[in-house]
């Protein structure tokens, strides 16, 4: 968010009334002291993607042990256990399911893996530098992607927590974590698999919204109704506990240690036959670091009169990636009127996931359109009329000069 904050009026202010002057000369500094705390609270450090490594299967993952009590619960993702032995795991398949592919590990390679990556996930968390400071009480805020840090946050049944634009958000806590029935958290644009909460003690929710991965060292207590979209992974020290009703999972990808690439893509203007077109792909959700995405970017075009894209391409550009960012294809003019759609998806590589976009995705489809003929105007077809006229005089003086 760019923020301009003038200030030069405040020492130029002409006043008509004898003491309001030094009135507005005590008041301006305050007011822009104020306007600059505003400043710092609305511009927030960037975030990057985080990669979920071996734990990215897993919607939950506790250290001591993971409990299902009460009316049954939905978990969309692995269940695990680590160092636990397995028979920590209590209230799975009942009252607890979880969905297939995804099954329960206790303490096995797995599980094992994923502790290790939890770990890892959680250091990395603590250690991102450059966070902004927010109010631990979270109820009617906006916040914009970047890192954030807070002390005991709490959120209550009042205004919800707004997460406003897509991108990532981490919030760094440094004591509890807790969410009252009723409260929730509203997404404008924001993808939940985006959201991490670094909790550096005991995560109590019992909001009936809740977003993101939530790593705690003492645990993840979910209350009666709660729902959180994401993973509830404890440290090895912590455990995780359903109260019942619950819904725990949306981000787990099948499969072990591939952090959830994502492409968006956004394709050229309509062009009149003669101009070219192109598609812009997004990378986001990948790894960081040495787990930056690789591989490559291929955007395949499919011609006006394919409007399934289920015929050969006609044109296909493969772009190099080098991290999440955004990548562009090269040039293609059409001969033909028509639509064109473009799909756009990325390879993936050891650390990150593949995509799969589909033929008429938003944003993919450009309109070529025929060349327009200028119609002449009326002072136009004037000029035509007279050098017409002008013309034919000159050929009739030269007829007469023959004779």
């Amino acid at each position: 968010m760019n923020m301009q904050i003038a200030t030069s009026p405040c020492p130029h202010v002409s006043v008509a009334v004898k003491g309001v002057g030094s009135r507005l000369r005590r008041t301006c500094p305050r007011l822009l002291a104020s306007l600059g705390v505003a400043g710092f609270l609305l511009v927030s450090a960037s975030a990057q993607a985080q990669t979920l490594g071996a734990a990215q299967s897993f919607a939950i993952l506790g250290g001591t042990a993971v409990t299902a009590n009460g009316a049954p619960s939905s978990v969309n993702g692995d269940v695990g256990i680590a160092p636990a032995a397995g028979s920590a795991i209590t209230g799975f398949p009942v009252p607890a399911t979880v969905t297939p592919p995804f099954i329960n590990h206790g303490n096995d390679g797995f599980s094992i893996a994923a502790r290790a990556a939890t770990l890892t996930l959680y250091n990395s968390l603590v250690a991102l530098g450059g966070a902004t400071p927010i109010l631990p009480a979270l109820n009617g805020q906006t916040l914009v992607p970047g890192t954030y840090s807070t002390g005991a946050a709490l959120l209550t049944n009042g205004a919800p927590l707004v997460l406003n634009g897509a991108g990532t958000y981490i919030f760094q806590i440094s004591s509890s974590l807790t969410t009252n029935v009723g409260s929730s958290v509203t997404l404008i644009g924001a993808n939940p698999c985006n959201v991490f909460w670094q909790v550096t003690s005991l995560a109590t929710l019992n909001g009936t919204s809740f977003p993101g991965t939530v790593v705690a060292q003492s645990g993840v207590r979910l209350g009666t109704g709660a729902v959180l979209t994401g993973r509830a992974l404890a440290s090895a020290a912590g455990d995780v506990t359903l109260a019942g009703g619950n819904a725990v999972g949306g981000c787990s990808a099948a499969g072990v240690g591939l952090a959830a690439a994502a492409v968006s893509t956004v394709a050229s203007p309509s062009v009149a036959l003669g101009g070219s077109i192109s598609d812009t792909a997004t990378l986001t959700g990948g790894g960081i670091g040495a787990a930056a995405p690789t591989g490559t970017i291929t955007f395949t075009l499919f011609g006006p009169n394919d409007a399934t894209c289920a015929g050969a391409a006609i044109f296909t550009s493969t772009v190099p990636v080098n991290g999440n960012g955004t990548y562009i294809s090269t040039s293609f003019t059409p001969l033909a009127t028509g639509t064109y759609r473009w799909i756009a998806n990325y390879s993936g590589d050891a650390n990150n996931a593949a995509t799969a976009n589909i033929c008429n995705a938003a944003n993919e489809s450009v309109l070529v359109t025929a060349v327009a003929i200028p119609i002449p105007t009326l002072s136009e077809w004037a000029m035509i009329m007279l050098a017409g006229l002008m013309a034919f005089a000159g050929f009739a003086a030269l007829r007469r000069q023959g004779k």
